[in-house]
């Protein structure tokens, strides 16, 4: 699983918050009867929908702060923005907001996990844990709080109870990422065989699906399987061309087989995407030292150390 290889969040997709926010949420029209300042707060919270539907966050961000001075003590609304925020990462002010909605009786599960996804995109995976529990407890058929909660579990090393809610999130909704992530766990256990089964099914759900081809790659590489990683690595490639990490990992694998020449043209060409990578220049170098190019070799080297400064 990438999010534990390199640190990315993204656990919960813009596209799938605003859907909920959309269908769960909101009617076409206020109820008849309500109040001038009501109505009012009810078309904001309409338009905030409708901003998120599209992608126009700030736009959203500034209804919603409309709708809080008609509504100071909606719980909705600090949901909304919550969830707006999350769209643009602003970790901390989900926090706040979600926290607002809950202590203004928000007592749902989907605000713990929006705030959960927060603690996980500050790495205060032991808070985050407890918000996905409590969201369990609210509803136990909610399958976010399971997989949130194991990207938390997965993040603190402790795959075993990754992989326990993984596998509770895949009884209620068989999903590509489940099976990745999950294959993931395996393979950080050492459970090479249930990795590449999970990883094999993600594959069979999407035969697109780069993720599922890098971490299977990525599990041939620890079995010593170079030639098998190379075959996913290059698949991944195909789906995906701007990872970096992929470039640098079948680069690897090729200098493991002897074929320094396409190690080589693979590091330039992460280095391309990504230019201060300090660990690519170093493996570029390494490639060039072993082909005897001591120069060239120097040179990454000199560079690497550039960036690390």
């Amino acid at each position: 699983m990438r999010k534990i290889l390199k640190g990315l969040v993204g656990f919960i997709g813009t596209y799938i918050i605003f859907k909920i926010i959309l269908t769960l949420f909101f009617s076409t029209n206020p109820p008849i009867g309500l109040a001038r300042e009501e109505k009012d707060v009810e078309f904001y919270k309409k338009q905030v929908a409708e901003y998120l539907g599209k992608g126009q966050v700030e736009q959203a961000i500034e209804v919603c702060g409309k709708a809080i001075e008609l509504a100071p003590n909606d719980e909705q609304i600090y949901f909304l923005r919550g969830s707006a925020y999350l769209a643009q990462k602003q970790y901390e002010k989900v926090i706040a907001d979600s926290s607002k909605s809950i202590e203004l009786g928000g007592q749902k599960a989907n605000r713990y996990c929006m705030r959960a996804v927060a603690y996980v995109g500050i790495k205060a995976y032991d808070k985050a844990i407890v918000d996905c529990t409590k969201a369990i407890e609210i509803d136990s058929n909610y399958v976010k709080a399971y997989y949130d909660r194991a990207t938390a579990y997965a993040y603190l090393k402790d795959y075993a109870k990754a992989i326990a809610d993984y596998t509770k999130a895949i009884e209620f909704e068989p999903r590509k990422e489940y099976y990745s992530d999950r294959g993931s766990s395996y393979g950080m256990l050492g459970d090479y065989e249930n990795a590449i089964n999970d990883l094999n099914k993600a594959i069979e759900l999407d035969s697109k699906y780069a993720e599922a081809y890098y971490m299977r790659g990525f599990v041939y590489v620890h079995m010593g399987e170079w030639r098998k990683s190379i075959d996913d690595f290059t698949k991944s490639i195909e789906f995906n061309p701007k990872d970096v990490d992929v470039y640098n990992l079948r680069g690897i694998a090729y200098l493991e087989v002897g074929e320094h020449q396409k190690a080589i043209d693979d590091f330039t060409k992460a280095i391309e995407i990504d230019p201060k990578s300090a660990d690519t220049y170093k493996l570029r170098s390494k490639a060039y030292r072993q082909i005897g190019n001591g120069a060239k070799a120097d040179a990454d080297y000199a560079k690497a150390m550039t960036l690390v400064k």
